[in-house]
């Protein structure tokens, strides 16, 4: 595979992502899980349009939309998670905290992706930090729990900025 994608592999999505979902597992409800299930989703789309890109030359734009139709729906799904579990009290933030990330993945179509990806992980830092405070004593896997996800985003920043400085990369051949 490409360099930009085994990289993606390892630092993305199995130095980040995978530990990411594992330790929702061990710490929360199906509700939360669901919710890192559809975001696990994501990245496994992204991973699909950037293996495309590194192996073909970039197309049209009616195509470029064809290609980002699971993305969007992805955004879509994560966004909607908020307001599909108001119900959960106690879980409430984690989800909120979850949800604000779904456009990460805009940064594709984005000519400056590092500063898109820094400007989603704002509004997801917004609700890890109430999390923090609100579990910062009374159980700190949960304050764990948001530092790795927050790491997801600094991952994904730091790829962008080597393999995709001005938007998805497309091979020149």
């Amino acid at each position: 595979a490409p360099k930009s994608v085994t990289a993606f592999d390892e630092v993305v999505i199995k130095g980040k992502v995978e530990p990411f979902s594992e330790l929702t597992k061990s710490l929360a409800p199906a509700p939360v899980i669901d919710v890192v299930n559809l975001i696990e989703k994501q990245f496994k789309d992204l991973r699909g349009l950037i293996l495309l890109s590194a192996n073909c030359q970039r197309p049209d734009q009616k195509k470029i939309e064809d290609l980002l139709t699971p993305l969007s729906a992805g955004i879509e799904e994560v966004t909607r998670a908020k307001e599909k579990n108001r119900k959960e009290r106690e879980w409430f933030n984690h989800i909120a905290f979850l949800s604000e990330v779904g456009p990460h993945v805009g940064w594709v179509v984005n000519p400056k992706p590092a500063q898109h990806i820094s400007e989603v992980k704002d509004s997801v830092v917004y609700y890890g930090n109430k999390i923090m405070q609100e579990y910062k004593s009374k159980d700190p896997k949960h304050v764990e729990w948001v530092k790795a996800f927050i790491a997801i985003l600094d991952e994904s920043k730091k790829y962008a900025i080597e393999f995709h400085t001005t938007g998805l990369a497309w091979n020149p051949k």
